[in-house]
């Protein structure tokens, strides 16, 4: 099984090595697995999830993890390669900006006419209203909006 594979043999490879495991496409094929949800593509994309929530704030706990030891995944046709340097896992934290202003565009807001402080104004007289709350929703609509193509 590959994702038995994975797990047993990642912790005893080297810093540098790799570990190249192929017939990925079996884990689209019912004969290899009787749940698609527990196939080794999906637990190779939970393992990507894995690696970028390594944090401060614990935005992600798996029972299982690997980004003690994996710090980069890729994906080729049938094949998928875990990098493994323990010395390259490390903790992900905020970078902020604090030089050049690259004048670059927040589309945050695209789409949406509303003028928001007047709005805001409007929501924060009605009691038990979360402004904060009600924006994030929009913010979340108007980014399916655009995202939506990208998953089809």
């Amino acid at each position: 099984n590959q994702i038995i594979t994975t797990a047993c043999t990642i912790k005893n490879i080297n810093d540098g090595g790799v570990l190249l495991i192929e017939d990925a496409h079996t884990s689209y094929m019912p004969h290899y697995n009787s749940q698609i949800k527990q196939s080794f593509i999906n637990f190779s994309k939970k393992i990507i999830d894995d690696i970028n929530f390594k944090n401060q704030a614990n935005l992600g706990k798996f029972n299982f993890s690997l980004n003690e030891h994996v710090n980069s995944i890729q994906f080729f046709e049938s094949i998928v390669v875990f990098f493994v340097d323990r010395k390259k896992t490390k903790m992900n934290a905020m970078v902020k900006n604090e030089g050049k202003d690259h004048n670059v565009e927040d589309l945050t807001w695209e789409g949406n006419s509303i003028n928001i402080e007047t709005f805001k104004k409007f929501l924060d007289k009605i009691p038990f209203f979360s402004f904060k709350k009600f924006m994030k929703k929009q913010a979340n609509k108007t980014n399916i909006k655009y995202l939506k193509k990208y998953f089809k």
